[in-house]
């Protein structure tokens, strides 16, 4: 996987961080993701799904990604929150 990594630009931790989003949402949900957009019209950015990949809980999972379509969550957002309150969404 390092090798792998190296020749694609990336860390071994960010390519399982990417394989992890594939197991919990397949293509379709995936490519369904416009559809749900904030306040200000945009839709979660992949880099908010590496995260919410990380939440092992699928409710969870859920109530923080419409947590953070209502607020305009940010990813560091998402990090600090998850700092300061694990999984308590």
């Amino acid at each position: 996987m390092k090798l792998l990594a190296a020749e694609l630009g990336y860390t071994a931790a960010n390519l399982y961080a990417y394989a992890k989003v594939a197991e919990v949402w397949n293509q379709e949900a995936f490519e369904d993701r416009p559809a749900k957009s904030n306040k200000k019209g945009f839709p979660l950015s992949f880099s908010h799904f590496v995260e919410l990949a990380s939440v092992d809980v699928g409710e969870d999972r859920n109530a923080l990604m419409r947590r953070a379509l209502e607020e305009n969550m940010s990813v560091a957002d998402f990090r600090l929150l998850q700092s300061k309150q694990p999984y308590k969404w």
